[in-house]
């Protein structure tokens, strides 16, 4: 299965990679998880754009996304990809609570740790 992996925090989510690539036979997408990680307003316009292609890429080419929660709401993309891999009927994965109302879509799976989601998978 390929996996796209979304997060607000790459060391968390690289974490996660590493022990998914160790545990099963799996294919991580997310190329962000290979780059510096910056604030979006550290980018120039240009490179906005690139990055959001390329994330955008990384999810379609993708088999389902598996969304890193976090303990308290934290904003960011990991919803907008969340939102892309749904559009694209490919089911999401979340590991932790549900942290807001597109959570609880039908396609959306709520696991409550890591361990949990590799015994399903």
């Amino acid at each position: 299965m390929k996996i796209y992996i979304a997060g607000h925090n790459q060391e968390i989510a690289i974490s996660i990679r590493e022990e998914i690539l160790l545990l099963r036979d799996h294919k991580v997408t997310a190329r962000w998880l290979d780059k510096e990680f910056n604030r979006t307003d550290e980018h120039s316009e240009r490179e906005r754009v690139m990055i959001a292609q390329e994330d955008y890429d990384d999810i379609t080419s993708a088999d389902a996304l598996l969304l890193i929660a976090s303990h308290k709401r934290v904003p960011g993309g990991k919803f907008v990809e969340a939102g892309i891999a749904l559009g694209q009927g490919k089911p999401v994965h979340v590991i932790g609570h549900r942290e807001n109302m597109l959570m609880w879509h039908p396609d959306v799976h709520q696991f409550d740790s890591l361990d949990d989601w590799l015994n399903a998978h």
